[in-house]
């Protein structure tokens, strides 16, 4: 988690043209310049940590909610940063929930960065569309598809709360990192996503065309275990159709799997 938030601070640093001074990392290296794509053949092991309250490690997290524009109530937990920093937007994985970013949200912190992590409707805490119950077990395709909007109204929080969307980073794992693309392919000021273990198409929620659209101006941190083989491949795909300049860099694991798993 500590490393993935390293890449984070670097990525927003790329995209803003400010490389923040730091010691050297095997991990992002030295070479990481503005809207750089980067393969990892490992994604980062994020579990191990216990879960947390109200109170993360002396760190104070809030858990309120918003509604989306079709009248979804999304259920959320928020880490303030340091003030002027940006924000990191967590779009967790199917069928995880908020809670599985705990850990990134504690490593994010100590690089004085905030963040949002959200339960996608139908998922965790987020299950009323008005009065009506829905479960994630109950979607069809076209009901994931419509999670896009749970992004939009959480950028949309932030925006409202002076988080300019120059200043927001997204970060998803699996479907979470199609959304994450999805939405920073039609928003340009969205200066860095980082994605876990994406899809192709992970119901009917795509990301070739998107990734094509992305702005030279973006950067873009592009994660998949090999044990992995269908984000695996997903990424190098990505990865090829990608227009920005590419870095690729390989870091050596085990036991490690899919998403924040």
């Amino acid at each position: 988690a500590t490393r993935c938030a390293d890449s984070v601070v670097l990525s927003l640093g790329a995209a803003s043209g400010t490389m923040p001074k730091r010691p050297h990392n095997p991990f992002v290296g030295a070479r990481l310049r503005r809207a750089h794509f980067i393969i990892v053949c490992s994604v980062l092991l994020l579990s191990g940590f216990s879960c947390v309250r109200d109170e993360v490690n002396g760190m104070h997290m809030q858990k309120i909610s918003f509604q989306t524009s079709d009248k979804v109530t999304i259920i959320w937990s928020y880490i303030l940063g340091d003030d002027g920093k940006p924000v990191v937007l967590l779009l967790h994985m199917m069928p995880a929930t908020k809670e599985s970013w705990q850990p990134m949200q504690l490593a994010l912190k100590e690089k004085g960065l905030g963040s949002l992590a959200i339960d996608l409707r139908g998922h965790g805490e987020s299950t009323y569309k008005g009065t009506q119950r829905i479960y994630y077990q109950d979607f069809e395709d076209a009901d994931h598809q419509t999670s896009g909007k749970d992004v939009d109204a959480a950028i949309q929080f932030l925006k409202k709360h002076d988080a300019d969307e120059s200043r927001i980073a997204i970060m998803g794992a699996s479907i979470g990192a199609n959304l994450a693309l999805r939405y920073a392919a039609t928003h340009h000021t969205i200066p860095a996503i980082v994605l876990m273990s994406p899809g192709l198409d992970y119901r009917g929620v795509v990301t070739l065309e998107a990734v094509r659209a992305l702005a030279s101006t973006q950067s873009v941190l592009l994660m998949a275990s090999d044990d992995d083989a269908y984000s695996f491949s997903t990424v190098r795909e990505l990865y090829n159709a990608a227009t920005q300049l590419k870095t690729r860099e390989i870091m050596e694991g085990s036991g490690v799997g899919h998403g924040t798993t």
